[in-house]
């Protein structure tokens, strides 16, 4: 990520974007670099990333303030995040 999408340039790029997802495209990168890359260059510190896949795995996790993981995911569920804007 740090070599894909460096510090200064990238928040940049985050700023002009208003931080949207689709900025992946702009930087030539997947979501997901980019996902993680806006929790290190973002001037906001609380960022949570869960790289989260079908039902039953999850495959990275981030997360800050002591904030439980989503092991609602491993299992099969509906909404195993209820309390996250998935």
């Amino acid at each position: 990520g740090a070599l894909l999408c460096p510090k200064v340039p990238f928040r940049q790029l985050l700023d002009r974007s208003g931080y949207e997802i689709d900025v992946h495209k702009k930087a030539g990168v997947s979501p997901s670099v980019a996902m993680r890359r806006m929790t290190v260059v973002s001037p906001y510190p609380h960022w949570h990333y869960f790289d989260a896949y079908g039902p039953g795995k999850l495959k990275a996790v981030y997360r800050g303030n002591g904030i439980p993981l989503p092991w609602g995911n491993m299992r099969k569920v509906n909404d195993p995040c209820q309390h996250w804007a998935v």
